[in-house]
């Protein structure tokens, strides 16, 4: 795959040319954020816990902390309820002062960011249960300021006997 960054008209005439059945979209700069949530049965928003993404590889998000901010909220619920989105959901936008872009709009878990969701305070998959048991859901408070960093390590094995051993 690539990504670049077409400044004028000459250059995307080349690369139109270069890369067949590519797209083009609006480059956004802007403070990158990922809000998870969750809808009841009826697709009314009941919570969602704002983060920033602080560092991606390869569209995953790397580091990440979770903000309050109500203009995100507020735009997030208008668009989980205007499109019904029952359940687990996350929107993303790019965000430069007060102008939002909104990019993707998921109807699923969370891909990577489910236990920093969790962790401060939205524990999504214990409500949908709750949901669906018919229980009472109690309101959410998110904890601001919660960061979530991931690593890679590796594992070196030796084959023994035709067994593998850590080393």
């Amino acid at each position: 795959m690539l990504v670049a960054i077409i400044k004028n008209q000459k250059e995307l005439s080349f690369f139109k040319k270069y890369i067949k059945n590519s797209f083009v979209q609006e480059f956004v700069e802007g403070v990158e954020y990922t809000i998870d949530g969750v809808s009841d049965l009826r697709g009314r928003m009941i919570a969602t816990s704002p983060r920033i993404r602080l560092e991606t590889k390869g569209g995953l998000a790397i580091k990440s902390i979770t903000v309050n901010d109500s203009q995100l909220i507020n735009f997030v619920k208008k668009i989980v309820e205007g499109l019904k989105i029952i359940g687990p959901f996350n929107v993303q936008c790019i965000k430069k002062g007060k102008e939002m872009k909104f990019i993707e709009v998921n109807s699923r878990f969370p891909s990577g960011g489910l236990p920093l969701t969790v962790k401060a305070g939205l524990n999504i998959p214990l409500i949908i249960v709750k949901l669906l048991l018919g229980m009472k859901i109690k309101k959410t408070i998110i904890k601001p300021g919660i960061v979530m960093t991931r690593y890679w390590d590796a594992v070196i094995l030796k084959k023994v006997k035709n067994k593998y051993q850590l080393l």
